[in-house]
């Protein structure tokens, strides 16, 4: 039997350096792809105690005829300890008996390695005029950043929660890293700055909360009821980045919250109905209204109403600020609103069902949708017409809505 080597960290402190570990990796992800090298399934064990695992992961090199395993272990109270709760060891086989030759103190190397993996995975994808990387690690790595980051910058920071919090069984229908969401709420938004709720789901509860609700799926902002965080709800589904990005903005240039509703929405992006800066709102007006999908006034763009434009009470942007730097939304595609961000209507009320016209205003100003050549009307008569077609609107949304819902 052959001698076994043991290498200190010490030892490979002083033999490793970034390049050597970048150009050895490469080389590894290379060998496993040209069928030179091969990796095995992993294996996973525990420790004694709740929060201490291990994996084996093992492989072998034909060209360098290497054989052997790695052990990383993740033992959460060697913190209380004073020592790291991450360790790996190396064990290298004699590849003719099989019997253990070099045994390496790998942890310091480990993190070569994984810094190295990134590293190799940036060179490779990353645009060559990139001026910005951020890489972190993943599983219990982390967690670890996540926890440090929270700590290091308490107060400084604003949490962005994504979906609804299930409260019912103690929260165990949504877990992170083995820890329910409704847990790591409660324990990170008190070390916040302000807390803004994404999407409809986070902001009133959304798909998940529809009848029956199994899983007691509850909004950001009542789950913090009553502990004096600022929240801010960014509704719709999906909400528009602009909308989130200018919230952003204005909290970290003028240090405070943006003007909120009383449903916690910044007025600047939810203080109007859609239906008021809507582009067939001129059709609602004349009362030219589609009747089904695809027939003459669908075509011709006619007000969406009747088929279940939700734009009346929804109150959004969407029909100014638009999606995706293309001045694209549902209604300009030829469907209807459907208030995804309006709680009590989206994925509430049956898709293709009135709306119920509450708020109709008359618009600032009166145009005709399809004016005849040579047939204007003098700016007194237009605005006599204006004042009549705005009374007149308003009459029709009501009685639209009351005859489709005695129909239904």
């Amino acid at each position: 039997m052959s001698q076994l080597a043991i290498i200190s960290e010490s030892t490979v402190r002083k033999i490793v350096t970034r390049q050597l570990a970048f150009d050895a990796v490469r080389s590894a992800f290379e060998a496993v792809a040209d069928d030179r090298a091969q990796v095995f399934d992993v294996v996973i064990g525990t420790g004694l105690n709740n929060g201490e695992a291990f994996a084996i992961k093992s492989g072998i090199d034909r060209e360098n005829e290497m054989v052997g395993f790695k052990c990383g272990t993740y033992w959460a109270g060697n913190d209380d300890k004073d020592l790291p709760a991450h360790g790996s060891t190396i064990l290298l086989l004699d590849p003719e008996t099989g019997f253990p030759k070099v045994l390496v103190n790998a942890s310091y190397l480990n993190g070569y390695r994984t810094a190295a993996a990134n590293a190799v995975a940036v060179s490779c994808l990353a645009r060559s005029d990139a001026t910005v990387l951020g890489v972190i690690g993943a599983g219990h790595q982390a967690e670890e950043f996540r926890a440090k980051s929270i700590e290091e910058n308490k107060g400084k920071f604003v949490l962005v929660c994504e979906g609804s919090i299930p409260v019912k069984d103690g929260g165990v229908y949504c877990k992170i890293a083995g820890k329910p969401v409704l847990d790591i709420l409660k324990e990170t938004a008190p070390k916040a700055a302000a807390v803004i709720a994404i999407g409809s789901c986070a902001t009133w509860g959304g798909v998940p909360s529809a009848g029956p609700n199994p899983t007691g799926a509850t909004p950001v902002y009542k789950i913090l009821e009553g502990t004096g965080i600022p929240v801010i709800n960014i509704p719709g589904c999906p909400p528009n980045g602009y909308n989130f990005l200018s919230t952003v903005l204005y909290y970290v240039t003028f240090n405070k919250l943006p003007d909120l509703d009383e449903k916690l929405r910044p007025k600047f992006a939810y203080g109007r109905l859609i239906h008021e800066n809507c582009e067939r709102r001129p059709h609602f007006d004349a009362g030219r209204f589609a009747e089904q999908f695809g027939d003459e006034g669908h075509l011709k763009g006619y007000c969406l109403y009747k088929l279940g434009c939700k734009g009346p009470e929804t109150f959004n942007n969407c029909s100014t600020l638009r999606f995706n730097d293309v001045g694209t939304w549902p209604v300009n595609t030829g469907h209807p609103c459907f208030g995804c961000s309006e709680e009590g209507v989206g994925f509430t009320a049956p898709l293709h069902s009135p709306a119920r016209p509450l708020y109709i205003t008359p618009p600032t100003q009166f145009t005709s949708a399809t004016p005849e050549k040579g047939k204007g009307a003098s700016a007194l008569a237009a605005a006599v017409a204006g004042a009549a077609a705005g009374a007149g609107a308003v009459a029709v949304g009501m009685n639209l809505g009351k005859k489709d819902n005695e129909e239904s």
